[in-house]
């Protein structure tokens, strides 16, 4: 056969490529051209004087790629008059991130908040804020977007009690 074949699905569509001498096509989808999910691939031969036109489709899963997320709190050992401030940063290869993160650990629940334009938020946990004292997890979770998954990260805390000053005045 001598013709083209074209490759289309999945949000892509090829340019017509020529069948070389082995009567093969080899198509190089690039990066994120592709939807994530279940995408059927139909790849479709012009035909020639004496082959029909045709076409035959394959089904993949395309994943979607995952953010990277950055957990930096102000400090890891705190006290429970201490208040606590936690950035976090998402970062990909296929742009910045876009969505919400949240942030749940030691008897605390943070409003979910929006990234901004350079995939970073910050929050601010006010002082006496965590119910649990001693070593526990600090979760981040990432909403994911229409380019990257969910993704969760953990950040070790320590919170003591605090200790109280007493004075004896005779």
């Amino acid at each position: 056969p001598t013709g083209t074949v074209t490759l289309s699905g999945g949000g892509y569509t090829s340019a017509a490529e020529a069948i070389n001498l082995s009567g093969t096509v080899v198509f190089t989808i690039p990066a994120g051209a592709l939807t994530t999910g279940s995408v059927t691939l139909t790849a479709t031969y012009s035909g020639d004087a004496n082959y029909a036109t045709t076409s035959a489709t394959s089904s993949i899963t395309v994943n979607a790629p995952t953010a990277t997320l950055t957990v930096t709190p102000s400090k890891t050992v705190l006290t429970t008059t201490d208040s606590l401030s936690v950035a976090v940063t998402a970062q990909g290869t296929s742009g910045t991130p876009t969505g919400t993160v949240s942030l749940i650990g030691g008897g605390y629940t943070a409003p979910a908040q929006t990234l901004s334009n350079a995939g970073t938020s910050t929050f601010t946990i006010p002082a006496g804020s965590f119910t649990v004292l001693g070593s526990f997890n600090l979760t981040v979770t990432y909403s994911g977007d229409t380019t990257y998954s969910t993704v969760t990260t953990i950040s070790n805390i320590m919170v003591n009690a605090s200790t109280a000053t007493v004075r004896v005045t005779p």
